[in-house]
């Protein structure tokens, strides 16, 4: 089977996602399956995708796919442990999904501007890599409370309980600004914080 569809705010319904004004040239060649600058949303979210995925039984992936514009407060509320967040601002998603859909490959940046959370505002920019059921995070220049934050995580997930590495450095944070504008609290911080959490310690 050979074809070839030039979509025009198209709109649908795969499992539990919603698809709607979705634009773009789409192919399929026997099992072969290529996404050309197909954007649109998906419950809500604009996406575009570009790639192809292979083998319909296999489901070998090999994406790029770009959120722009996406609403904070949108994003927690996928979750019932962060829906009640006071998190508000936009940011931004990019990253290639390789792999099969059961054994993914992840690896993109994340980028927030304007953000808001319990009225404090932070910014900045994080790489991340999921590979093997680990995740790795990498922050760079994250704007907040006055200063700057940046250092890098990693989380396990293998193990029945997820496993957490963190190191991060602080530089300049505004001490007023942390503490709510406590009375006569002033200065600026800066620092390190490193925690690290071994399966020993888990079990005890």
């Amino acid at each position: 089977l050979t074809a070839s569809f030039n979509l025009h705010r198209a709109r649908g319904k795969f499992g539990n996602y919603q698809l709607a004004q979705v634009n773009g040239n789409l192919s399929i060649d026997d099992e072969l399956l290529t996404f050309k600058n197909l954007s649109g949303k998906i419950n809500d979210f604009p996406v575009t995708v570009n790639g192809r995925l292979n083998d319909f039984t296999k489901q070998e992936l090999d994406l790029s796919i770009n959120l722009k514009n996406l609403a904070l407060a949108k994003v927690a509320a996928l979750w019932p442990e962060t829906r009640q967040l006071a998190l508000t601002g936009k940011g931004g998603l990019k990253f290639n999904l390789q792999g099969t859909i059961a054994a993914p490959t992840l690896k993109g940046s994340i980028n927030i501007h304007q953000g808001k959370f319990y009225d404090q505002e932070f910014a900045g920019q994080a790489n991340f890599a999921f590979q093997n059921q680990r995740l790795a995070l990498r922050l760079t220049k994250i704007n907040l409370y006055g200063g700057e934050l940046s250092g890098s995580a990693e989380v396990d997930f293998s193990t029945s309980t997820p496993q957490l590495q963190l190191q991060t450095n602080l530089s300049q944070l505004d001490l007023a600004k942390m503490a709510q504008n406590l009375p006569g609290l002033a200065g600026q911080a800066s620092g390190q914080i490193v925690l690290a959490r071994s399966e020993e310690h888990t079990s005890e």
